[in-house]
C-alpha cells in the first residue's frame, strides 16, 4: 500500500513527491574514482561544508589511491576521501596516468615536503597545479584553477547540500 501524502501547504492528499534517493549526489565513493582530481572540505564532510570552510584537493590513481599534500608532506591515503568531488578525470591511458603520478611524486619529494607547507602559499592547490604542469595539461594559477576546474561542481554540490538540508528539515520541498 502507497504512503499517503498530505501536501503543507494545501493539505490535499498527494502522490506526486520527491523523496531523497531522488536526488542524484554529485559526491562520489573513492572506490568510484579512478585517474582525476578529488576535492573534499579540509574538515569534516560535505554535509558540513559552507561556503568558504577550507578545501583539500588532491589526484586519485587507477587504483583508488589520492596523493596530496599537506602538513604531513606528500601522503597517499584510500581512506577519509569517501564523498568527495571527482571534478576533472583523464580517461585516457591509465597506466600512463599512474606512471606519470608515480614519476611526479618521486620527482617533487623534495619540494613538496612538510616543512615546505604554508596554508596560504605552498599548499594542495600547488601540489595538484604543479601535477598538472608536469603533465602538460595546463598552467593554471590557483584562481584560475578554481574557476575553470572547481567553480561549477563545486557550486552544485553546495545547491544540492542546500537542498537536501531543507528536505530534511521540512520534510519536504516544493519543486517549481
Amino acid at each position: 500500500m502507497a504512503q499517503q501524502l498530505i501536501c503543507p501547504e494545501c493539505d490535499e492528499e498527494t502522490e506526486d513527491f520527491v523523496t531523497l534517493q531522488h536526488f542524484l549526489s554529485p559526491f562520489r565513493n573513492l572506490v568510484s574514482c579512478s585517474c582525476g582530481l578529488v576535492l573534499k572540505p579540509s574538515e569534516g564532510s560535505f554535509n558540513d561544508y559552507e561556503l568558504g570552510n577550507d578545501l583539500h584537493v588532491g589526484i586519485v590513481n587507477s587504483e583508488s589511491f589520492v596523493y596530496s599534500f599537506w602538513t604531513n608532506g606528500i601522503s597517499k591515503e584510500n581512506l577519509g576521501w569517501d564523498d568527495c568531488l571527482l571534478f576533472t578525470e583523464f580517461t585516457n591511458d591509465l597506466n600512463s596516468f599512474d606512471a606519470k603520478l608515480r614519476d611526479f611524486v618521486s620527482l617533487k619529494q623534495e619540494v613538496f615536503q612538510s616543512k615546505h607547507y604554508n596554508d596560504e602559499l605552498w599548499n594542495c592547490f600547488d601540489f595538484v597545479i604543479e601535477f598538472l604542469k608536469f603533465i602538460d595539461f595546463s598552467n593554471y594559477s590557483k584562481e584560475k584553477l578554481v574557476n575553470d576546474l572547481i567553480g561549477e561542481p563545486l557550486r552544485k554540490a553546495v545547491k544540492h547540500i542546500a537542498l537536501l538540508k531543507r528536505v530534511r528539515k521540512d520534510r519536504w520541498v516544493k519543486l517549481s
